[in-house]
């Protein structure tokens, strides 16, 4: 249900009122006008752009050149539809703008800004596909096509509900759980309502303007300013003997498998990391999306003995990103950037990508106890730091096949690859700022195997 989708026009008045609504997008209408966006400053009185010059609503930007002598009939064909309370912005760009030099002086062009987009994308066009009505109402609907998630922090179980064109409830999910999450493919405008799973009432109701996940709000509150730990994790839930339980068994795989682990995996590099800049328009889409989600975080999952984090303390929070089996290309995409580099680092000819996770956000206070990662997935990895609001630096405390100790300052944009499995690392030193964001991607050798221990 949530894949499909078409696009559907209704003349109105002598305003020409368009009405477009993709299945099962909710319909959005408004009157035909094309507002000329001369300046960033037109655009933020036009209410398109917020005051830190980052788009608040989905916003297709047009070029043309100034000699069409037929405008009305090439809106007409488009379809242009202004911005609404809910709806898309379309802007026609000034003359001297990026998309206009890109299109050239007698060229058409369509750039396709997301919301609260620190980036865009734009394509230069022929005439007669500006005109072809199929053509646009596709390449709306490819960027519409968005992955929604649900991150729950009620209380009790939630089931949720896509709010049809008719304004039925249609059932998407029941029993999610509290610090549960689940994506689906969706579009760009879905509503979307929240019910508690056992009276039916009200919790919730949201309206995706974009790929992200919307935190289920409960009784409790946790983000990167006030937290309560007691309340996360299952802390309140387990006694005082299951976490001490919990804990020592933890510390003691920690520390078992940091000595033992090394001594079964191979070295593929001498030192076993390096520091790097993120490659550039891979750090533009993730920096995108953190700041359209950074506002909408959720509690990391962990076990409440767990001792990798001091999540009794300090617990994590993260801006999730979209599962691949929602639709998303995010995760691949981030795969086949970092394939070939840590491919040409490593010397590894063939590398499968196993885990890419995040964002995950460090609040103040937060302890991440050195380990190796996991010896039979997480063998050539990357760290992404993609925010970081700190008081003084937060290194990365990493060892090297040698067994020196290392500490690496990251600055947003900077990645450090690295050897996971049989490196140690951590942050043991405990955060002094209020947040500090990176992103994990994990790869093995496609001919991976563990290997008997070395002396």
């Amino acid at each position: 249900m949530f894949w499909s989708g078409h696009f559907h026009n209704l003349l109105g008045d002598i305003n020409m009122v368009i009405c477009l609504f993709m299945l099962p997008v909710v319909m959005v209408c408004a009157h035909l006008i094309v507002p000329e966006a001369h300046s960033i400053e037109d655009l933020v009185l036009e209410g398109i752009l917020s005051s830190d010059q980052r788009y608040v609503r989905p916003t297709i930007l047009l070029s043309y050149p100034q000699t069409n002598g037929d405008i009305n009939k090439l809106m007409d064909a488009i379809q242009l539809l202004p911005y609404g309370d809910k709806g898309y912005s379309f802007v026609r760009t000034a003359s001297g703008s990026q998309l206009a030099q890109t299109a050239g002086m007698e060229g058409y062009a369509l750039g396709w800004i997301e919301h609260k987009a620190t980036t865009s994308e734009a394509e230069v066009l022929k005439l007669d596909d500006l005109l072809d009505k199929e053509f646009v109402y596709r390449w709306i609907q490819e960027r519409s096509s968005i992955q929604v998630g649900f991150a729950s922090h009620y209380d009790g179980s939630i089931d949720v509900y896509w709010v049809d064109p008719q304004g039925q409830e249609i059932d998407v999910r029941q029993g999610l759980n509290r610090q549960d999450v689940d994506w689906i493919a969706s579009y760009v405008f879905h509503e979307f309502v929240f019910r508690d799973s056992v009276s039916k009432e009200l919790v919730a109701r949201h309206v995706f303007l974009g790929s992200g996940a919307f935190i289920i709000p409960g009784k409790h509150i946790c983000n990167l300013d006030s937290c309560d730990p007691s309340e996360w994790n299952g802390v309140k839930e387990a006694t005082d003997e299951d976490i001490q339980n919990q804990a020592a068994a933890t510390e003691n795989a920690r520390l078992t498998t940091l000595s033992n682990q090394p001594k079964q995996i191979p070295f593929y590099t001498k030192v076993g990391f390096q520091k790097r800049r993120i490659p550039e328009d891979l750090f533009k889409k993730l920096l995108t999306y953190y700041h359209r989600n950074k506002d909408n975080i959720s509690v990391e999952k962990w076990s409440p003995g767990s001792t990798f984090v001091n999540q009794r303390e300090s617990p994590p929070l993260m801006a999730t990103l979209p599962e691949q089996f929602a639709g998303s290309k995010m995760k691949r995409e981030i795969f086949d950037s970092l394939k070939p580099i840590l491919e040409e680092w490593s010397g590894v000819d063939e590398l499968l990508p196993t885990s890419c996770y995040g964002i995950r956000l460090y609040p103040r206070g937060s302890i991440l106890r050195n380990h190796v990662d996991t010896g039979s997935t997480h063998i050539i990895s990357a760290i992404m730091n993609i925010d970081q609001q700190v008081d003084e630096p937060w290194p990365l405390n990493i060892y090297d096949h040698d067994g020196n100790a290392h500490d690496i300052l990251m600055e947003p944009g900077d990645m450090v690859l690295y050897e996971s499995a049989t490196c140690s690392h951590g942050r043991p030193t405990r955060f002094n700022g209020r947040l500090f964001a990176n992103a994990f991607v994990h790869f093995k050798p496609s001919d991976f195997q563990i290997r008997p221990k070395r002396n």
